[in-house]
Parts: structure tokens; C-alpha cells; sequence
């Protein structure tokens, strides 16, 4: 796995400071200390992540499993010491237990249990695999990788081989979200 973003910017940057930054309409993450710029998805990319969050949403608030967040949420995941990194997945779930304090500033030092990225069209399947294992070595327990083009999820957790959902069969929340289930071919359609 490669060290940093290749596409990030040279100077680095803290958490603190990527929080402060003024709003200039682009999305940023932050990559061992380096500001990397995200373009806007496309409607293909929203309408899925709206797909999953309205569904993601409501299961966890309904059974008071936890915390479900919204894109551009910003997780601290960088160990202490380490160059700071704020990743921003398309939908994050942290459980009840472990959830910040809403009342909160900044962004949460903790990695969620569940992280969803969904590729945009600029993104292939080893960029998306890389960002999965950064989420993985930081602590999540699972990574659902939605690739649109092959109409599939991949599901990864650390330690395991990925385990690919197509459109044929029903995302599982397993251990994270126990007896959440949802039919795949509903986000492609």
C-alpha cells in the first residue's frame, strides 16, 4: 500500500488546520499530513449514497443501534504522533457505545464501525481497495466498497478475503448491523 495519496499536495497540514480551512467548494481529505481535493461526483454516485443512507438511517435509528453520518464527515484516523489523516467516507455507522459526543466541534479521533464508499466515475477498483485497507488498518470492522459500473458491493474486513455482493443477492449487515439486510439491484436501478 503506498504511503500517501500520489495526487496529494506536498505541504502538510493538520487536522486543526483542515478544520479552520475556509470553504472554497471543494471537498478535502487529509492523507499522512496532505491535503488531497476531491471533485463533485456525478448523479449516479449521489443517488446511491442517498439510496444507502436513507435505508442505513432509518435501521439504526429504528432499532437504536448507533450514529449514522452523512458524506463529508470527517474522521480523524491517524494514530497519535503519526502525520494527521481525516478521511471523509460516503456514509459512516459508529455504534451507540462508541458514538462522539454530538455536542462536539471537530472531527471525531475514532474509526467508525461501518465505512461506505461508493466510486465515482474518476475512482478505478485499486484506489478504492487501497482506501478500504487505510480504513481497515485504522480500526473500522467493515468496508462496503460500492463499484456502480459492475453493479456489485465488495464487503471487506480485516483479515478476511473480500466477499463480493452482486445485484443478484442482499447486502448483510452482519455483526455491525445485525438483521439489517437490503436487496442490492434497488441502488443500481
Amino acid at each position: 500500500m503506498e504511503a500517501r495519496a500520489p495526487w496529494a499536495d506536498p505541504v502538510l497540514m493538520t487536522a486543526d488546520e483542515l478544520l479552520q480551512r475556509s470553504d472554497d467548494y471543494w471537498r478535502y481529505e487529509l492523507v499522512d499530513g496532505r491535503l488531497v481535493r476531491m471533485p463533485p461526483t456525478g448523479s449516479k454516485h449521489g443517488r446511491i449514497v442517498m439510496a444507502l443512507l436513507r435505508v442505513v438511517d432509518r435501521f439504526v435509528e429504528e432499532a437504536q443501534l448507533g450514529v449514522v453520518f452523512p458524506p463529508e464527515t470527517g474522521f480523524w484516523t491517524s494514530a497519535a504522533g503519526a502525520p494527521d489523516t481525516v478521511l471523509a467516507p460516503d456514509l459512516a455507522f459508529v455504534q451507540a457505545s462508541r458514538a462522539p459526543d454530538p455536542q462536539a466541534e471537530g472531527f471525531p479521533r475514532l474509526a467508525p464501525d461501518l465505512v461506505v464508499e461508493v466510486a465515482s466515475p474518476s475512482q478505478g477498483q485499486p484506489e478504492m481497495r487501497v482506501k478500504a485497507q487505510r480504513w481497515l488498518t485504522a480500526g473500522v470492522r467493515v468496508v462496503w466498497l460500492v463499484f456502480p459500473e459492475t453493479r456489485t458491493v465488495e464487503v471487506r474486513r480485516a483479515q478476511e478475503p473480500a466477499h463480493v455482493v452482486t445485484d443478484h443477492d442482499e447486502l448483510s449487515g452482519d455483526d455491525v448491523l445485525p438483521g439489517f439486510v437490503f436487496p442490492i439491484r434497488t441502488l443500481f436501478s
